[in-house]
């Protein structure tokens, strides 16, 4: 029963992001192909737990050639969870790591967060909108309405984004009851997340089919060919992606 109920729980979301993100989702793939058709790049930025969707864009099998995910060491766990946790609550902070990438008009940014109300990813949408860089947000919408934001704007990342998905994820993020210990537990943001970002690769690449554009996705180097695809990446984004 109890191990039934994790995998039910977590197919609801799923569902649930299924039936209520397609309009969404759909005006994501072809604002990020509208993108890729200028000669633009897609960033991803997260701060927190957040920043693993960035990698799971980045230079992945199966996925676009042309993402820069944006790691700043300062604000992940693996630096330090309670220094990146109070490091994002410094708002100037997402205006130096803005700064410190080649973001462009023509690119398009996707950035991350469960609760969308920390200064650094409210401060770092502020930059986007100011620089006229389109902004898709994956946030809890649940959460986010039901508290204040920490920026001194008052804003919160979905009400800076032009497209917003809801990851479906509940105050808190953690889903399971337990009872004995009143309190919940299993994050969700990290799966239903995966589950978004990894749809907007597979509607985007649709996009650019339907447009008879040239479609720019990696091959596993694990599979024969793999890593010969992959070399044209490196060579065409090489300038404009400093991690590959």
């Amino acid at each position: 029963m109890s191990y039934d109920l994790y995998f039910d729980k977590v197919g609801e979301l799923i569902q649930r992001i299924k039936s209520t993100q397609r309009e969404n989702l759909q005006l994501a793939a072809q604002r990020i192909a509208d993108s890729i058709e200028r000669g633009g790049i897609i960033h991803v930025f997260g701060a927190g737990h957040s920043h693993v969707l960035a990698e799971e864009l980045f230079a992945r099998a199966g996925g676009l050639g042309c993402v820069n995910a944006i790691l700043e060491p300062a604000l992940m766990p693996h630096s330090g969870a309670d220094k990146a946790s109070r490091l994002e609550q410094i708002a100037a902070l997402g205006t130096i790591v803005f700064e410190d990438e080649d973001i462009r008009k023509e690119d398009i940014m996707i950035l991350v967060s469960n609760s969308g109300i920390n200064p650094i990813i409210v401060e770092f949408a502020l930059c986007c909108k100011k620089a006229e860089i389109p902004m898709i947000a994956v946030t809890s919408l649940e959460h986010s309405t039901s508290v204040p934001s920490r920026h001194s704007s008052g804003k919160k990342l979905y009400e800076l984004a032009d497209i917003v998905l809801d990851n479906q994820c509940p105050k808190g993020d953690a889903l399971m009851d337990i009872e004995s210990i009143n309190a919940k537990v299993a994050a969700m943001s990290t799966v239903t997340g995966a589950a978004i970002v990894q749809a907007m690769v597979y509607l985007t690449v649709l996009e650019l089919e339907k447009r008879g554009l040239p479609i720019p996705v990696r091959i596993s180097r694990n599979l024969h060919g793999g890593e010969r695809n992959n070399l044209q990446y490196r060579r065409e984004y090489a300038s404009r992606i400093r991690r590959l």
